[in-house]
């Protein structure tokens, strides 16, 4: 007759298979069964500079320090401060570039009451590329850029500024090369308006279209400019409607505004003029364009409704 062996030499307890299992690892560390630990992004040190009497001053100081004297510096962020300080911060060109390790360079443009203030990183690492990965052409340098927008003022014909930028050794005649100077040139444009300095091409075609309307209007359905202000050496706006709407809603007592933004066939912000009707629906007065919001351009065209409502 077999004797049965007893429960304990059957059964082990967890309790004993977890003893177990330790004791056979006394010799490992218990950080070694775990993944590496993750490491801290280090505080970057900073020093600062200034005062600079102009952001533009400033920047220029920052992207000398950034060491990236062909580039720009590219704007992250904007930041308000304890007692109401504005500061903008921005990050060195190789913080997304393709090809490259990410930079995580930022440089603080602090607006202080005596000027503009820099809080730069003591250290600026080497910028890396990352293998497998193709590299995109690197931006115009600031020569370049000079001598393209020099030329599309003056209208000199892209071929010749693309002769004049080989033969001076700054850019190499590529097709890649080549739709940047285009691309820079349609800029300059758009920024000058065709080299007349001001505030833009949006800017002259509003002032064309205020002229070429009739005042005052042949008939009801005409538009025509309620008010305008567009002085290019200020801030600019003007606001249109027509007397048949003018006339539905004269008996108003209430006029409301809303400024609409992003829109893809206006270059700045659009304001929109009305009042409610007794079921509370808006009712469009004026459609208005405003180089930027201001309680002072709001009021003008509220003004100049109520203006023409009268003479109604």
């Amino acid at each position: 007759m077999t004797e049965r062996g007893s429960t304990r030499d059957r059964f082990i307890s967890p309790v004993t298979m977890n003893r177990a299992v330790t004791t056979g690892r006394q010799n490992e560390s218990p950080l070694s069964q775990r993944a590496s630990p993750v490491k801290r992004q280090r505080t970057q040190k900073r020093f600062q500079d200034g005062p600079f009497d102009t952001l533009e001053g400033a920047l220029r100081a920052a992207t000398s320090f950034a060491g990236a004297d062909v580039e720009k510096l590219c704007k992250k962020d904007t930041q308000t401060r304890a007692g109401n300080e504005r500061v903008d911060v921005y990050r060195c060109p190789f913080g997304d570039r393709v090809g490259w390790q990410r930079c995580r360079w930022t440089v603080n443009v602090v607006y202080g009451p005596s000027g503009f203030h820099l809080e730069l990183p003591t250290e600026h690492s080497p910028h890396e590329r990352v293998s497998g990965q193709a590299e995109r052409l690197p931006p115009l340098s600031t020569a370049v850029k000079s001598i393209v927008d020099k030329d599309a003022i003056e209208g000199v014909p892209p071929w010749k500024t693309m002769r004049k930028l080989a033969d001076a050794r700054l850019a190499e005649p590529s097709d890649a090369v080549r739709k940047q100077v285009y691309n820079r040139r349609y800029a300059c444009k758009q920024e000058r308006h065709d080299g007349i300095g001001g505030p833009g091409k949006t800017f002259y075609e509003l002032k064309e279209y205020v002229e070429s309307l009739p005042s005052p209007p042949r008939d009801d359905t005409q538009a025509f400019c309620l008010a305008s202000s567009l002085d290019p050496n200020d801030d600019y706006f003007a606001f249109f409607s027509c007397l048949s709407l003018l006339r539905n809603h004269a008996d108003s007592t209430i006029l409301v505004g809303d400024f609409t933004h992003n829109l893809s066939w206006v270059g700045i912000p659009t304001l929109l003029l009305g009042t409610h009707s007794r079921k509370g629906s808006f009712q469009l007065l004026s459609v208005g364009y405003s180089s930027r919001e201001d309680s002072v351009h709001v009021e003008a065209g509220m003004r100049g409704i109520v203006n023409w409502c009268e003479r109604l």
